[in-house]
């Protein structure tokens, strides 16, 4: 049997959440609020991702930041998206867009960015006087 699993994460700016999900092509239901399970379980969320499979991925605000609702095991039979490929991609890209957020914030200018082996990147930036 199926069920949610709830991934608590640290991530606090919706904001970025969906510029992630843009970027992994996944498509954000702007008008739902309710995350489809498997065998029509339902959960509150406060936005929520079609992952074309039926079934949905929601972040639901919580204290300590948002957390990840979905039937993966539902999902990963139907899709080619995993729970930890998702996560680290959500985690990886989340991080990259809030230090390009804070560089900007210091008054920098990314002058290089490079894609480093192992999915990293180094960013060059550059403040003028």
């Amino acid at each position: 049997m199926s069920h949610f699993t709830k991934i608590q994460t640290e991530l606090n700016c919706l904001r970025t959440i969906e510029k992630v999900m843009e970027e992994m092509e996944l498509l954000i239901l702007k008008d739902r609020v309710i995350v489809r399970g498997f065998g029509n379980q339902k959960l509150h969320s406060d936005l929520v991702v079609d992952t074309g499979t039926g079934i949905d991925i929601g972040f639901a605000r919580r204290d300590s930041g948002y957390e990840v609702v979905a039937d993966w095991e539902f999902i990963e039979r139907r899709s080619q998206l995993t729970r930890s490929s998702f996560m680290a991609t959500l985690r990886r890209r989340y991080s990259y867009h809030k230090v390009l957020e804070q560089v900007s914030k210091a008054g920098f200018t990314v002058v290089e960015e490079r894609q480093e082996d192992g999915q990293g990147v180094t960013l060059r930036v550059r403040r003028w006087s």
